[in-house]
């Protein structure tokens, strides 16, 4: 009995291409620093998985973060900062795809 492959579907980032999955950390750390508050690529990896607007929210309730949101902002992050950075996240990933989308030695 011979078995056809039809198609062979991938999960394209980290599997495919960007090994290590290295640009989504790099968005969510530049929208934090453009917003005066600095994560470190711990802190950005942290809720790897999860949709961006809830890991972006999920990054803003670390109680490291939430401090200095805290004390650059003058207030807790609410539902309008993840609104804002989740906006600025979509056009800077866009943006850093290109320079992320080598495919993976070896999967060809």
């Amino acid at each position: 009995m011979s078995l056809r492959i039809g198609a062979v579907v991938l999960d394209w980032a980290g599997t495919t291409v960007d090994h290590g999955s290295r640009a989504p950390p790099r968005v969510f750390i530049e929208i934090f620093r453009r917003s005066g508050v600095p994560i470190d690529e711990a802190e950005a990896r942290g809720p790897m998985g999860m949709a961006k607007r809830d890991h972006i929210a999920s990054i803003l309730s670390h109680p490291r973060v939430s401090a200095a949101w805290r004390a650059k902002h003058g207030a807790a992050p609410d539902h309008a900062d993840v609104d804002r950075l989740y906006d600025d996240f979509l056009p800077l990933q866009l943006a850093c795809l290109a320079s992320h989308a080598d495919v993976i030695p070896g999967v060809p």
